[in-house]
């Protein structure tokens, strides 16, 4: 009897052993695939900054190519 007790309580260690490692592995895999559910967005957003930054500095020099062709047909 005390050896079944024995045994059990050994493998209840083992099972809650078990339960923390794999709460341990699940909350790794939680935070991987968070990560990788938002690295899209996050890329879009930096595209997003670049596209506008490649705007302004397009404008400005579309501005100073208008200015130039206006001096040159005086």
């Amino acid at each position: 009897m005390a050896q079944l007790r024995a045994t059990m309580e050994s493998a209840e260690g083992t099972l809650k052993m078990a339960t923390q490692s794999l709460d341990v592995q699940a909350a790794g895999f939680r935070a991987a695939a968070t990560t990788a559910a938002e690295a899209p967005l996050e890329a879009a957003k930096v595209l997003e900054q670049q596209a506008a930054q490649i705007a302004e500095v397009s404008d400005a020099a579309m501005g100073r190519s208008e200015f130039v062709l206006a001096r040159h047909e005086k």
